[in-house]
């Protein structure tokens, strides 16, 4: 399990090193190569992974938003689905290296399944019933705080000897 997070985390890296860490609920300055928040509300549930794939837990984050506000992507990608799953509106991006992030619920949704999409472009629309933003990331499956996108990594190395197992 180290290893495989040990692996995670280095394949995330190279997307985050480009740009200082900004506030989560500030828009970065443009030309800057990190993670924008899809929208500006402040976390109202935080991250909290299971301790199983089917274990209870939250796979992402909570972002506080009113109904019918503009969801955006946080980083450039394509969009791999854009449709309901039981009745709600998702969308999910593909950003290369293994990541990719997930918004919801929306309604109305603004692309569709294979369309490019640039940081910060508009996705659809917070669900009229919807009191916050249902924000995840995964890296090659593995579900990880969403907020980690804002922050700027610094590699380090590791010796992993004897970590496998």
């Amino acid at each position: 399990m180290r290893t495989r997070l040990l692996v995670a985390l280095l394949a995330l890296a190279p997307l985050m090193l480009a740009a200082p860490p900004p506030s989560p609920t500030a828009p970065r300055p443009s030309g800057s190569s990190g993670a924008v928040p899809p929208v500006p509300g402040t976390v109202v549930r935080s991250f909290d992974p299971p301790a199983h794939p089917y274990g209870p837990g939250h796979r992402g984050v909570g972002l506080e938003a009113a109904p019918g506000a503009p969801v955006v992507a946080a980083l450039a990608g394509t969009v791999t689905f854009a449709g309901a799953v039981a009745d709600v509106g998702w969308v999910t991006v593909a950003h290369g290296q293994g990541l990719d992030t997930t918004y919801g619920p929306l309604d109305p949704r603004a692309v569709t399944a294979g369309q490019r999409v640039e940081r910060g472009q508009r996705l659809g629309r917070l669900a009229d019933a919807a009191t916050h933003l249902h924000w995840g990331a995964r890296l090659h499956g593995v579900y990880l705080d969403p907020l980690l996108l804002f922050e700027r990594w610094q590699v380090h190395l590791v010796d992993v000897t004897g970590l496998a197992g």
